[in-house]
Parts: C-alpha cells; sequence; structure tokens
C-alpha cells in the first residue's frame, strides 16, 4: 500500500521489485500473494499479467469493480477480512467474487471495528467471516466452511511446493 507520501515517491522501485518477484513466481509456479489497494491494484494486476503469474491472491482487497472482475476473470483469488460481518464495502466485494474464488483472512493484530471493536485479533474470527459468508451467498455455514477450505488448498496446499 501507499498510504504515505514517502510510499508514494518509491512506488516505480516498488513495482520493479513487484515485477521481479513475479517473475519468481511465475518461473517457480507459486502462488503470489498481494495488498494492491484503490488504483495500484490495475497496476499489480498487470505485473502478474506480464509476468505469466498463474496464481494470485488479492487480500484485504480495496479496487474498483472492473478491476475486481478482471481479477476474477483471470482465475486469482481474493480475501474478505472480519469487515465483512459489519462493513457494507466488504458485502459489496462478496457480490463481485464467486465463492470458489473467495478466501478468508483475519489480518491480525489490526484493530477492527463493529463486533470486534476493541478485542485482539483472533483466527477464531474466521467463523464470524464465514457466517456473514454462507448468509450472503446463501448457503449453509458448513458448505462455505469447505469450500473455503478447498480453495486455500488449492492456492496454497500444494505437498509438492517448497519455498
Amino acid at each position: 500500500p501507499y498510504y504515505s507520501a514517502e510510499a508514494c515517491a518509491k512506488l516505480p522501485a516498488y513495482q520493479e521489485r513487484l515485477t521481479e518477484i513475479a517473475a519468481i513466481a511465475a518461473d517457480a509456479s507459486l502462488p503470489l500473494v498481494l495488498h494492491a489497494v484503490y488504483d495500484r491494484a490495475q497496476t499489480a494486476l498487470a505485473i502478474l499479467q506480464q509476468a505469466g503469474v498463474r496464481q494470485a491472491h488479492f487480500h484485504w482487497l480495496k479496487a474498483e469493480p472492473a478491476v475486481v472482475k478482471q481479477i476474477i476473470e483471470y482465475g486469482y483469488y481474493i480475501s474478505v477480512t472480519p469487515e465483512v460481518c459489519y462493513r457494507e464495502r466488504d458485502k459489496q466485494l462478496l457480490s463481485l467474487v464467486p465463492i470458489e474464488q473467495l478466501l478468508l483472512e483475519t489480518d491480525g493484530p489490526w484493530p477492527f471495528a463493529g463486533p470486534f471493536a476493541g478485542k485482539l485479533t483472533t483466527p477464531l474470527w474466521l467463523l464470524d467471516s464465514a457466517r456473514a459468508v454462507a448468509a450472503h451467498y446463501g448457503r449453509d455455514i458448513e458448505q462455505v466452511k469447505a469450500v473455503i477450505t478447498a480453495n486455500t488448498k488449492q492456492l496454497y496446499g500444494a505437498a509438492d511446493r517448497v519455498v
């Protein structure tokens, strides 16, 4: 993310480094996880595509719907945080992401709001997120847990990967 003027000044160097990392990931057939937000999500997506990255995970994505749709078209995954339990932006994101390309995360420690305000982040909140996802997609919680687990294994669980 480029939340500071200092980070914005270093953006060309960051893009160059991402290009190098994306080439390594593509060459090694490894998934790449990114936190590319707002207008930089499109830039990151272009870098991945140019490098030939086949598997990617856009975590805590904040991007325009058109960019989200492109990410989905390329077969990449998108994850939501516990904000999906209370924040409209994250619920709207679910409307763009097929459950077969969805992952869950907590990204802790992070000071979440809503029902999590003032609490230490815990992986136990994944169940809360799964409930919100189940409600959104109109599915049973056990089915959602199975799909999300399968998605995670599909992206990260290959036994032959060594990092």
